[in-house]
């Protein structure tokens, strides 16, 4: 019974957080690679960054779809 209780507790609490912690490392990643790219600009490597950011894009639109 309490165990019952307790599991019920844990699924709820996993379904209402786990979207945020989703969204907040989808948020963090996407951070991190817009600021990589920011650096390949700075190092005049366009290229990387273009192709960086095109990458980002695209994982981006999969995951949201997915």
């Amino acid at each position: 019974m309490i165990a019952t209780i307790l599991y019920q507790g844990i699924d709820a609490m996993y379904v209402n957080v786990l979207p945020y912690l989703w969204g907040l490392g989808v948020a963090f990643s996407v951070m991190l690679i817009f600021a990589m790219s920011c650096v390949f600009y700075r190092l005049k490597s366009i290229f990387l960054s273009s192709g960086l950011l095109l990458v980002t894009g695209i994982c981006w639109v999969v995951l949201m779809n997915g």
